[in-house]
């Protein structure tokens, strides 16, 4: 074989593997997805709203978040190092809530816990949602607040 077909077989070898390992070429669906946020019927303003793809029912693919406003509404994006964009992946998502008020505290005493500690993380979340292809309105409810403070 020729010392540069053999160098070439090497070159597109390396470059499959290559593709093959760091997922390029995934071609993901997304969803357009705002919506609202509310904690025992009343707006949930300063929250992070994130959607995690639920792997175990078959989503893969990069997560979402958005922050919402007084009113409780929120509209996901997404950021990866190649991709980013309005949306959400097609497919079952975990949701995750993160309070900014806690947050912006230093200690979080005496700010008022307005949903359980259960809501942080995709493990104990019990929110989960279903994004399709199109534009959609979502709305969340979290059934029981927490009432107190830290």
């Amino acid at each position: 074989m020729h010392p540069d077909a053999a160098t070439c077989l090497r070159l597109a070898a390396a470059t499959a593997v290559l593709a093959a390992v760091c997922g390029c070429g995934e071609v993901y669906e997304f969803g357009t997805v705002r919506g609202r946020l509310t904690v025992q019927g009343q707006p949930a303003g300063r929250v992070r709203v994130e959607f995690h793809p639920d792997a175990a029912r078959g989503t893969a693919g990069p997560s979402s978040s958005g922050d919402t406003n007084e009113q409780g509404e929120f509209v996901l994006t997404y950021s990866t190092p190649t991709i980013s964009g309005s949306g959400a992946i097609v497919g079952r998502h975990k949701v995750v809530l993160r309070d900014h008020a806690l947050s912006a505290s230093e200690t979080g005493q005496g700010v008022p816990l307005r949903f359980g500690p259960q809501y942080a993380t995709v493990l104990s979340t019990p929110l989960d949602v279903e994004v399709k292809k199109g534009e959609q309105a979502l709305e969340i409810e979290v059934p029981t607040g927490r009432k107190g403070t830290p």
